[in-house]
């Protein structure tokens, strides 16, 4: 499943995090639709991700 979905400072990515292969990933995918990219695995425990939300860093 995608959750927590995080739209970027220039709105062109969303971002979000996905089991979608089985492991919890941060995802980002082009606004106007698109394949998604794999950005980062998430270390941790998956609540404390989806209690805080997706920061874009320039």
């Amino acid at each position: 499943s995608d959750v927590d979905p995080t739209v970027s400072p220039d709105s062109a990515w969303v971002a979000f995090l996905s089991n979608r292969d089985g492991a919890w990933k941060i995802w980002a995918a082009p606004a106007t639709g698109g394949d998604a990219q794999l950005i980062a695995p998430v270390a941790g425990d998956v609540g404390n991700w989806l209690e805080q939300n997706i920061q874009w860093i320039p």
